[in-house]
């Protein structure tokens, strides 16, 4: 009772401890969202123009007319309005300084942009964003910054921006776009491109060390196929997460891998090949073993998932493939659901089981937001949940493969030590019947001594029974030879008349 009570104190300091912290971030955040300098969305004021590869700066200004109001608000509003194909269009956006913006050089800060642009501002070029056509190259998910000077701001008018984009795939511009001084956006830039971006080059890192990691668990001890699987899982996942970082790497961003072949090496290929060694990882975690249909099988259906991919001619062409991709990656992961349904009706592998869906609940929790954030709104670039996830299921990965060795080195351990004890009583047994045979030898030592004197004294006993030979017989001749085989034997002679 007494270890009850102080179990349910303990439990309360816990969950006021909780609360507290809780309170104590939200006010924080809180603190921080209210001391946010004023920002001037302009995202919903996009109006839009289709135009041909050629069109300059002049056909959109005589174009006024034909520019539609961008009604979508979609992170992809572009594709929705166009299509996937690829698309040239202009975007324009008309905007007065607030009195409170006045005397500052601006920025423009566009949190979503695809695929590349070209902006002027009131007949001024500002900046570019990405390669065009011939040999096109996107900004990825990167967030955009344009400077815009005073000498080219209007002051007390109206200030006309032109945006040049080349679209296709997935392209849209953000709905959340936002005008502010130059200091402030500039930093909330550079927070966006954090979230949305560099924050995955600190994933990598974990992911190469547990790859090098239980890479070298597998090559020491080759018993943990698992070990394998889980190292190349990882590795596999570091290529997927180069994209999202891809403009902070030179090889990329002046044009030395082309983007569609970055497109294909670091993102569709690894996603197959992460669906791939998940299932084998499942297989090999519960110790299964299947067939060569079933390796042949899956190993056919990745054949096909990158021959699919590498003959992609365009990016349009690739996107158009992926749901051929996506339907392989669900066959590959469905080949493991079973092994882990069937295993927990089973006792003796119910563990197995249990380990696995802990392990991988992050990585669906994290899924399962992505879907429903996006679905409650689809006009922000939300950062990947389902990516953060899958590197909390790494960690509790770790933890479950580390303690799986440490049961398995335990129970060598004591194998060990009982074997070496064993060997130590059996040479303790030994060592006594080494002991007992001495003085077992000792005394037939003994004894065989005694029996050998015996032995002559019977013979001595026996040779004086004999007769000598010293009687004499006219015309014969007597002489006697004795050689019994041993000391003694059973003869005896004697002479008659």
């Amino acid at each position: 009772m007494e270890k009850m009570k102080n179990m349910r104190k303990y439990a309360k300091k816990v969950r006021f401890f909780t609360l507290l912290f809780i309170v104590s971030i939200s006010a924080l955040l809180l603190s921080c969202k209210n001391n946010e300098p004023p920002r001037m969305v302009v995202g919903r004021d996009f109006y839009y123009w289709e135009s041909s590869a050629e069109a300059n700066l002049g056909d959109a200004f005589r174009n006024a007319p034909n520019f539609k109001k961008l009604e979508n608000y979609s992170a992809n509003n572009l594709r929705d309005v166009l299509g996937r194909e690829a698309h040239y269009v202009w975007i324009r956006l008309e905007f007065e300084i607030p009195p409170e913006f006045k005397g500052y050089p601006l920025g423009l800060v566009v949190p979503h942009l695809k695929f590349a642009e070209q902006l002027w501002c009131n007949g001024t070029f500002i900046s570019q964003y990405g390669v065009f056509p011939p040999h096109e190259q996107s900004t990825m998910f990167k967030a955009h910054f344009f400077s815009l000077p005073m000498t080219v701001l209007n002051q007390e008018g109206k200030n006309t921006i032109f945006i040049r984009i080349f679209a296709q795939g997935n392209s849209g511009i953000s709905s959340h776009s936002f005008i502010q001084p130059t200091q402030f956006a500039y930093a909330a830039f550079e927070q966006i491109n954090f979230n949305h971006t560099r924050i995955y080059m600190f994933l990598i890192g974990s992911l190469h060390f547990s790859f090098i990691l239980f890479m070298c668990f597998f090559i020491l001890i080759r018993d943990f196929r698992e070990f394998r699987d889980f190292a190349l899982l990882n590795l596999f996942t570091s290529l997927f997460l180069v994209p999202f970082f891809s403009t902070e790497l030179p090889a990329y961003t002046d044009g030395t891998i082309p983007f569609l072949i970055f497109i294909k090496l670091f993102m569709c290929i690894p996603a197959c090949l992460m669906a791939y060694f998940a299932t084998l990882f499942v297989i090999d975690y519960h110790h299964k073993k299947y067939g060569i249909r079933p390796k042949i099988i899956r190993a056919a259906a990745l054949l096909i998932q990158v021959v699919t991919i590498v003959s992609a001619k365009s990016y349009v062409g690739l996107m158009k493939t992926m749901p051929i991709v996506l339907v392989m990656e669900l066959f590959q992961l469905w080949i493991a659901i079973p092994i882990v349904i069937k295993d927990f009706f089973d006792k003796e592998t119910r563990k197995n089981s249990v380990e696995i869906t802990l392990g991988f609940s992050p990585l669906l929790l994290g899924a399962i937001s992505d879907i429903t954030i996006r679905l409650i709104d689809n006009t922000w670039m939300y950062p990947h949940f389902s990516i953060f996830g899958w590197q909390v299921s790494i960690i509790v990965f770790i933890i479950l493969l580390a303690m799986r060795f440490a049961k398995i080195y335990r129970h060598n351990e004591r194998l060990s030590n009982h074997l070496t004890e064993e060997v130590a009583a059996a040479t303790l047994d030994l060592q006594d019947a080494n002991y007992e045979l001495s003085l077992l030898n000792e005394r037939l030592e003994k004894d065989k001594k005694h029996s050998e004197m015996d032995l002559e004294m019977a013979s001595v006993i026996q040779r004086n029974f004999f007769p000598r030979p010293n009687k004499h017989f006219r015309g014969w001749e007597i002489a006697v030879c004795y050689s019994p085989a041993t000391k003694v034997s059973g003869d005896f002679y004697d002479y008659y008349n």
